[in-house]
């Protein structure tokens, strides 16, 4: 139908005269073209790609605390220990129950075996065996329990020197020598050391668009000017509002760069299916849909064309506009301004923006 009422209204146009060319608008037009790739950038926080909370399995005085914030360690490495006196008492302590259990399960053992032999020569009674029995086998269990204590005793006194489980640098000291500690009350925090990543927020609309192992483009405030690349690790599916947490890590280790500070991650990707992109100015809105006006150029005329109205259906904003999902093919030429002074079938001449 559109076909048919351009080339009559082509037809009319042709014997216009000239007088009339002076009375024809201009309009700024552009031609449609393929939106081939997108590109998007958030706003992040570096963080380290581990944390480790230090804290010590037992309680007690802070004897030795020497490392500074922001020294390097090595995983093992000493970070603290705590007053080991007590804990070494209650290890001689232990040994000392132990080897009186021992000897006392010694003597049940021998006493038992002794009213074995009786036993079988009728000299004692069954009674009187089984009580033997009974002191052996508690004199046993009593032996086991002491060295379970021990065994206890000496992981607690262990337990008085804490080292570092990676390897990284101090981030804080939250204690001194000399505090008196908790148990699991955190004393330090150590920062793995190595490249780290950057925690970004991603709109619902764009979260299913990104993959693991996706390669991302990362600039630093601290370092303007200079791009780093990292790649796709966690795609989270717990949303904050309207947007899911995605995690970078870093490919490299980067100097002057410390957690806490902020960067832009920068996805670059192809679109599955190509459309369109027209600029907003050339959208129409009427009744609650949305429509733009094409320019058929005459024959003869190539500047002067006859413009229609025609329904399209859009899809995402892009930097440059918005794509068209239904109604618009590449190559038409889209009208992008005068649009409220143009009606329907009205010759117009065309300038053709970039």
């Amino acid at each position: 139908m559109h076909r048919l009422i351009i080339c009559l209204l082509l037809i009319s146009v042709i014997g216009c005269s000239e007088t009339k060319e002076k009375s024809i608008k201009i309009v700024c037009c552009r031609q449609a073209c393929f939106h081939e790739k997108q590109e998007r950038v958030f706003s992040g926080i570096i963080n380290p790609f581990s944390v480790a909370n230090l804290s010590f399995r037992v309680k007690g005085t802070i004897a030795n605390f020497s490392v500074m914030v922001g020294a390097h360690l090595q995983k093992g490495e000493e970070v603290a220990t705590l007053e080991q006196r007590d804990y070494k008492n209650e290890l001689s302590q232990k040994e000392a129950d132990l080897l009186e259990t021992e000897a006392i399960f010694k003597k049940t053992r021998a006493a038992f075996h002794r009213c074995l032999d009786l036993y079988e020569v009728e000299t004692i009674s069954l009674e009187e065996l089984e009580e033997a029995k009974m002191e052996y086998e508690s004199s046993k269990a009593r032996v086991i329990a002491s060295k379970n204590r021990l065994d206890l005793a000496v992981l607690h006194l262990s337990d008085t020197i804490l080292c570092s489980p990676i390897d990284g640098v101090v981030a804080s000291k939250k204690v001194e020598v000399g505090e008196n500690i908790k148990i699991g009350q955190v004393i330090t925090t150590i920062y793995s050391d190595g490249p780290m990543k950057v925690e970004v927020f991603v709109p619902e609309k764009l979260v299913s668009k990104i993959h693991l192992g996706q390669r991302v483009d990362v600039e630093f405030s601290a370092l303007p000017g200079k791009v780093h690349f990292a790649h796709v690790i966690e795609v989270g599916t717990n949303t904050s509002g309207t947007a899911y947490p995605v995690v970078c890590e870093m490919l490299d280790k980067i100097s002057n760069v410390f957690p806490g500070m902020s960067a832009e991650v920068k996805w670059v990707h192809q679109e599955e299916k190509f459309f369109p992109e027209i600029p907003l100015s050339a959208l129409l809105q009427e009744g609650g849909e949305t429509f733009i006006y094409l320019l058929v150029p005459l024959e003869e005329k190539p500047w002067y064309g006859v413009v229609f109205k025609k329904k399209i259906s859009i899809g995402e904003l892009t930097g440059d506009g918005v794509t068209i999902l239904e109604g618009l093919k590449c190559g038409e030429i889209v009208v992008t301004r005068g649009l409220k002074a143009i009606e329907e079938g009205e010759v117009v001449k065309m300038r053709l923006e970039t």
